[in-house]
């Protein structure tokens, strides 16, 4: 609900009706935020107050007027300047009024209490003096404030010299800072006014952090001094000297995402240097602050202004803006490496940015962007989260190219308008108006840049002629009509329709996400959050949530999950509709009843959204997270399944379910999910119990009463678990939402028709429309295909990048795997891509910053986690260890992880198998007492939160089973397995892993003949390590073609089996003139793309672990890691691929009529 309010001649917007209608402000003086945002923060600062502003600020102040005034009646220039200066970096924050604004005198007896309600509401113009005991001092928004003088203290009431209705403090958000340095080139004389300027705003510094690229001793010295006499312990973070200041802001953001304080302050070393060649000035930090709480802000403030510069730029040129050379005396490295290219990989900036996937702010959709010069600003909290952190991770990244790059240079343009919310249409029809008579800057690094003079602003705003025929249009030319644009739907986020702007108007497609809670238990709320975060993150495309709270959802904190959705939904411009309800009718009732608030939302024939995704709180936790896994699991299978319905001929595809969950009668329980199996239909053949001829009979009633002019359904057809994607001309939602008025008028043979609480197992309205949904998708003629859980690449990671006393002894003096590749002259032998080069170079694994680059490159690209090999001999214990323990020190490579106990014999041949040239450690087993110290090593992994569990066990990969002794395994396996019951925890799922060795072993033969598998159940699984199986079963000879696995493989335990893949083998390195097998990103991508085809004609497991050989093999040639003759092509590949996964059709109303 919303009045509106002439701000401008010619122009109204709505304004938020907290205040009365008498208290509404009247004439043509234009709205505050309009002023801020293209007067104030067009130019990255606050307009000055006026001289009349300033007389009452004075008079209404006694401690003003006598230092300012000297009990003169006017004030000189001199006067008005200090009083304007201690307006902006004192008054502000002791909260004095400043400016006329005031209410008329107010009549009250002497020794009265003064109450809130006494209060007037009428405002009126310039300084009054007062009557009686009430002096008017001033108001602001929140409420008149009043100074009481005679009054007596009272219940509600105030004391002599109280203030009573006075405004919260300005500031947005909590209470606390911190305060972010980037140290490279000189001395923070500044640091101790910060301090006193941050004490005076009442503000809480809780950290300070130095990020230093360049070894700046001296400097962190006396800034630590400075810090510990003010009682705070700085904290310094390392980091290479890359990216300049932005590297370093978008890395802190990535790696303390969810630990910032409410707002943050990024600021350079030389942030108060105003030398004569800067294009920037610095503002002082008063100045800042109000900025960032003026309405306008959006949670952001820059540092710096350029004079004449207009903050806002033309989007259509900002786009296209890239530099040539730029190597000015105060770049951050004064000796820039000129050997690394400047020019970026992807530019200009607009190609860059999407190259990042910041789906935040489009170059192309929008008119205006603001932009903040200077590499310095102050952001909330909210608004840096309003950014996924996968986009500050693929950011980071891309700017540790080198030091002086594009790419810098394109982020230093960005990080304004990825901290602000978008313009309304009348903010943009105002700014195009203020810009039609611009000049454009002509120097190429102020591209879309245009002059302005803060007067010629104001004046141009109140007098634009056009800009009423100019926000009009804006708005004709928005998707939604003004009647939808004002349903009383309950909004929680406004939508700032991207859809079309004044330059290059693009359409795209709008979906909308149905979510049903019913339950109180918050890790439950979290995985559906994170379901509506994938969505929001994927590809660009508007997204509307609908959130329905009922039953024990009710007891949930629903302001906090609301916003934390709000947040997903700011950065695309999407809308956030809460209903709380009574739970009648489970999950589908309350689908309904969304449908019903949302319907009315579309034109008359076009269905409101392209696409729906449904998803609930179901209460079994397996069958949940697995289709939530198979509908939104990660972007790369949220953009898969929006692909598999824009392919071409794909307009017939109605509806997208998890595998395993789609039935009819005839379904046999062995296409069916094993969770739904045991649950309904064990020993069962079909679903046909899912059909029974009552619950048809009522589905053919509410058919043709919702349907009366469609043909009759022949098959029953049902989304056990009722989750699913589906097109919005399939649901056509303004059918369904008919329900509720048949509900209240049901009669005759609808008299069933009632969502109640009662439960029962079937034959209820909820089972009927269950099954209805899917039933009418497939009568009206589309197809409904079922994909499967999403992949989870887990990649195979070799530590040995370091120096360890083994290979010291055995190769000699820090002896590593570059040892061998980094003299490599072998034609075709891939080395990593240098560090100047955006890749990782020879790296020294023990270095966390290494570790971090690595999980950020792994995330970034789909990677779900890393399996570390595992080195455990009897009798000597741990060996090359570092590198997983300093992870669970550090927490880097920031990922999910395993491990795999590499238990074959080092010898000199490196292929575990050839005895020639002597053993170096010999793989043995020992004892229980042996078992009993790996275990108790093993176990802190195992108890880590980001290890992989299956059902709440840790995954352990053996890497060669069938080296063990069988009855040593078998009594080892039972061993941890006691051992772990005793201790109270659940014991590691240990797998096997299948590859060369397995028939060198006889694995197979072994577990059978001792039936460790089958009576035991010791080996839980097994994983395809080289996805050759099939060729060593049938020819028991090499054959290396095939590059990812197609099938499950006849072996013992049967299932679970993780497929896997391998990306190049190749040890030439290792062994000169060894045979290769070399693959290419494409056909990399080709091989995998076809295995999750394939994945579709076998049962999955939870989660859809996908094994990859490796990450950083290099020594054989496996690797994901940037290399110098692909650069991050196989990441790519790997990223593409989990993209692509296909959906398979398997229901097509075509077949039907063939019988």
């Amino acid at each position: 609900a919303a009045t509106t309010t002439t701000i401008c001649p010619s122009i109204a917007v709505g304004q938020n009706t907290n205040e009365s209608a008498s208290g509404a402000r009247p004439g043509p003086q234009p709205c505050r935020r309009m002023l801020l945002l293209l007067c104030g923060a067009l130019f990255g600062t606050l307009s000055q107050p006026n001289p009349n502003e300033l007389a009452c600020y004075a008079s209404r102040y006694p401690d003003l007027r006598a230092v300012f005034a000297a009990g003169n009646v006017t004030l000189t220039k001199s006067a008005l300047a200090r009083l304007a200066n201690h307006w902006l970096t004192v008054g502000r924050f002791e909260k004095r009024i400043l400016g006329c604004d005031s209410l008329p005198p107010v009549q009250l007896p002497r020794g009265s209490v003064c109450r809130q309600s006494d209060l007037p509401t009428a405002r009126t113009s310039g300084p009054i003096r007062t009557r009686s005991g009430v002096t008017r001092i001033g108001s602001q928004g929140a409420g008149p404030l009043v100074r009481c003088s005679g009054c007596v203290r009272g219940k509600g009431g105030c004391g002599p010299g109280d203030l009573i209705g006075a405004p919260e403090a300005p500031l947005l958000g909590g209470n606390d800072i911190e305060v972010v340095v980037a140290l490279c080139s000189h001395s923070m004389n500044w640091l101790g006014n910060l301090l006193k300027t941050l004490k005076t705003a009442r503000l809480q510094l809780t950290q300070v952090t130095f990020v230093d690229k360049c070894g700046m001793q001296e400097a962190l010295r006396k800034a630590k001094a400075l810090l510990l006499g003010a009682g705070l312990a700085p904290a310094v973070r390392t980091l290479p000297n890359v990216g300049r200041c932005d590297h370093s802001w978008a890395e802190y953001i990535a790696s303390h995402y969810k630990l910032l304080a409410s707002r943050v302050l990024f600021v350079k070393d030389s942030w108060m240097r105003r030398a004569p060649e800067m294009p920037v000035m610095p503002l002082n930090m008063p100045n800042v602050f109000a900025l960032l709480s003026s309405e306008s802000s959006g949670g952001f403030a820059c540092l710096y202004r350029s004079p004449g510069i207009a903050v806002w730029h033309s989007a259509s040129r900002l786009k296209n803006f890239s530099l040539s050379l730029y190597n000015k005396a105060w770049d951050q490295s004064k000796g820039a490496n000129i050997s690394i290219p400047f020019q970026a990989i992807t530019p200009p900036m607009g190609a860059w940015l999407r190259s990042v996937r910041v789906a935040h702010r489009d170059l192309d959709s929008e008119s205006f962007w603001p932009v903040c010069y200077g590499g310095g600003f102050i952001a909330t909290r909210a608004a840096v989260q309003r950014v996924p952190r996968g986009a500050w991770e693929r950011i980071t990244h891309s700017l540790a190219r080198g030091d002086n790059i594009e790419e810098s240079h394109f982020m230093e343009r960005a990080w304004a308008a990825l901290l602000t919310p978008r313009l309304s249409v009348e903010e943009e029809a105002a700014l195009a108006c203020l810009t039609s008579q611009a000049t454009w800057m002509p120097e190429p690094w102020w591209q879309g840049a245009h002059k302005l003079s803060v007067q010629s602003c104001n004046d141009e705003l109140a007098n634009c002629p056009a800009l009423q025929n100019l926000v009009q249009s804006y708005k004709n030319s928005r998707r939604l009509s003004a009647e939808e644009a004002s349903l009383p739907l309950p909004t929680r986020v406004p939508r700032n329709d991207a859809t079309s702007s004044a330059v290059g108007a693009r359409a795209k497609q709008q979906v909308a996400v149905y979510v049903q809670v019913a339950s109180d238990q918050l890790p439950l709320v979290d995985e559906l959050c994170d379901c509506v975060s994938k969505v929001a993150e994927a590809e660009d495309r508007l997204v509307d949530i609908f959130v329905a709270f009922a039953g024990r959802g009710l007891n949930l904190p629903i302001g906090n999950i609301t916003d934390r959705v709000a947040h997903m939904l700011r950065a695309g411009g999407g809308t956030l509709h809460i209903l709380e309800t009574t739970n009648l009718g489970a999950d589908v009732g309350l689908f309904i009843k969304q449908l019903g608030q949302s319907s009315t939302r579309g034109g008359t024939r076009q269905p409101a959204y392209d696409l729906v995704l449904k998803i609930h709180s179901k209460a079994e936790a397996y069958w949940r997270q697995r289709s939530l896994s198979a509908l939104c699991g990660s972007v790369e299978q949220v953009q898969a399944i929006y692909a598999a319905f824009d392919a071409p001929g794909a307009k017939s595809l109605g509806a997208v379910v998890p595998q395993g969950l789609l039935l009819r009668p005839t379904t046999p329980v062995g296409a069916m999910a094993d969770h739904l199996v045991s649950r309904y239909f064990a020993g069962k053949e079909n679903a046909s119990s899912a059909f029974d001829p009552a619950t048809v009979d009522r589905m053919h009633q509410l058919d043709a009463a919702l349907f009366p002019g469609g043909p009759p359904f022949l098959h029953p057809v049902c989304a056990a678990g009722t989750m699913f994607w589906i097109r919005g001309h399939a649901l056509r939602a303004r059918k369904w939402a008919r329900i509720l008025s048949l509900i209240d008028s049901a009669s005759g043979k609808l008299r069933w028709l009632d969502l109640n609480s009662k439960y029962q197992t079937n034959l209820k309205a909820e089972h009927v429309i269950e099954r209805l949904l899917i039933t009418r998708v497939v009568a009206d003629g589309w197809r409904v295909a079922d994909i499967i859980p999403n992949p989870k690449p887990v990649a195979f990671y070799f530590p040995q990048y370091h120096p360890i006393p083994e290979n010291d002894r055995f190769w000699g003096p820090n002896f590593t795997e570059w040892t061998l590749l980094r003299p490599s002259t072998t034609q075709g032998i891939r080395k990593p891509l240098p560090v100047a080069k955006g890749g990782l170079g020879y790296y020294n694994l023990l270095d966390q910053h290494v570790r971090r680059k690595q999980g950020t490159l792994a995330k970034s690209h789909g990677v779900y986690g890393f399996c570390f090999y595992h080195y455990w001999f009897a009798n000597v214990g741990k060996v090359m260890h570092r590198v997983p323990e300093a992870m669970l020190t550090d927490g880097e490579p920031d990922v999910a992880f395993m491990l795999s106990w590499a238990n074959e014999p080092w010898k000199r041949t490196w292929d575990g198998m050839n005895t020639k040239g002597g053993l170096m450690l010999d793989q043995t087993y020992g004892s229980k007492t042996e078992w009993a110290r790996h275990f108790d090593y093993l176990q802190q992994f195992w108890n880590h939160p980001k290890h992989i569990a299956i059902g709440g066990r840790p995954l352990f990969a053996i890497y060669r089973i069938g080296h063990i002794p069988v009855s040593d395994l078998r009594e080892m396996l039972s061993f941890w397995k006691q051992r772990a019951i005793s201790r109270g925890v659940k014991p590691p799922l240990v797998v096997q892993t299948l590859n060369n060795f397995y028939y060198v072993d006889n694995v197979a033969m072994k577990l059978q003949a001792y039936g460790v598998d089958n009576n035991d159940g010791l080996i839980g699984g097994s994983l395809h390590f080289w996805p050759t199986i099939p060729f060593f079963e049938k020819n028991k000879s090499r054959a290396w073609g095939m590059m990812s696995s197609t099938s499950d493989l006849d072996i013992t335990p049967a299932a679970p089996q993780w497929w896997g893949a391998y990306l190049s083998f190749d040890r030439r390195v290792r062994v000169p003139g060894a045979t290769t097998y070399q693959h290419t990103p494409s056909e990399v991508r080709t091989s995998l793309v076809a295995s999750f085809r394939k994945m579709g004609h076998f049962k999955r497991p939870f989660p859809n672990l996908m094994f990859l050989t490796a990450f950083n093999e290099w020594n054989e040639q496996a690797v994901l890691e940037p290399d110098d003759t692909y650069g991050a092509a196989m990441l790519h590949a790997l990223q593409s691929a989990l993209s692509a996964v296909p959906v398979r059709t398997v229901l097509d109303p075509a077949c039907f009529s063939k019988g």
